[in-house]
């Protein structure tokens, strides 16, 4: 049972995040921020700009390409 919880107001709630030690806590996390937005088939748009804002405030070397996926450089 995951007894914390980190309040999720926007993007800037996942700065800083050290990838290297990222907990479970903050794994769930981040997937509740992402299954909240509203991302029907072929509309995925929203998704894909909070992708890019969270590796941008992480310095995470990410790319949209032309058919609108994310490419994480690790």
């Amino acid at each position: 049972m995951i007894k914390y919880k980190r309040k999720i107001n926007n993007i800037q709630s996942f700065m800083g995040l050290n990838l290297n030690k990222i907990s479970q806590n903050d794994v769930v996390d981040i997937f509740e921020a992402l299954v909240k937005i509203p991302s029907p088939p072929l509309k995925e748009d929203n998704v894909a700009k909070w992708i890019l804002d969270f590796c941008k405030l992480n310095r995470i070397n990410a790319t949209l390409d032309n058919y609108k996926n994310v490419k994480i450089k690790l």
